[in-house]
């Protein structure tokens, strides 16, 4: 569903701001 993508990118963002 739409949401387990949501939630995908907004790890990868996550992810890219810690670095």
């Amino acid at each position: 569903i739409r949401v387990i993508i949501l939630l995908y990118i907004n790890i990868n963002i996550n992810i890219v701001c810690i670095l």
